[in-house]
């Protein structure tokens, strides 16, 4: 199974989000995953916001992430993995702070506090969206943001994950939802798409300003 796009891939995740979720915001993991979020949040008539994390990559695969941090400055790594690879800190450290400033100026870049004031989220039910997920770790991060808000529950929807990663987020989520669950050795998010390009920044802006007008 191939999805279209991440916009038709949106499309048919709305309609396998349970009713008895209550879901009252929904936030997509930038860039990609807040467009299929916007889908979702288009048919369910919810408002959108955005998180912003980002995986700490391997530096001669960046497939594979060692781990995540987040714009509000939270780190979340895989020790054993870099540790049993060899990584030193000193290295991790470097790629974290690399990852960190990207982050930075995505978040400014999409973030005007006049006009995406960001939604609140106490005892409220949230709905993470991403476009697919393979290891897990950049929606942790989000998940540990939205976390400090103290919602009421927390639930995650994906069009495609690895197995692996489900197993992983379990633990993270009231419940969680992947249209496509994958065991796949060698997996890749965009090869679930026939169409899946990068997503700009000024996209991301556009589809959060038109979720607020609604």
């Amino acid at each position: 199974m191939k999805y279209s796009d991440r916009a038709s891939a949106g499309q048919k995740l709305a309609d396998k989000i349970p009713s008895e979720w209550g879901i009252d915001a929904i936030w997509g993991v930038a860039n990609g995953g807040v467009v299929v979020a916007g889908e979702v949040a288009r048919i369910l008539n919810k408002r959108l916001d955005v998180s912003f994390s980002a995986k700490l990559p391997l530096p001669w695969n960046p497939e594979v992430a060692i781990g995540v941090v987040t714009v509000g400055g939270k780190i979340i790594t895989n020790q054993g993995m870099y540790r049993k690879i060899g990584m030193s800190y000193m290295e991790l450290q470097k790629i974290t702070r690399e990852r960190y400033s990207f982050l930075k100026r995505r978040h400014d870049n999409i973030i005007s506090e006049d006009i995406l004031k960001p939604l609140d989220c106490r005892d409220k039910n949230v709905l993470i969206i991403d476009d697919g997920i393979a290891t897990g770790y950049t929606v942790i991060g989000a998940v540990r943001d939205i976390k400090s808000q103290q919602p009421s529950s927390i639930y995650l929807a994906t069009p495609v994950i690895h197995s692996d990663a489900l197993n992983r987020l379990k633990k993270n989520f009231s419940d969680i939802i992947g249209l496509i669950v994958s065991e796949s050795r060698v997996f890749a998010v965009s090869s679930y798409y026939r169409s899946f390009p990068q997503i700009g920044d000024r996209q991301v802006r556009d589809i959060l300003k038109e979720n607020r007008q609604l």
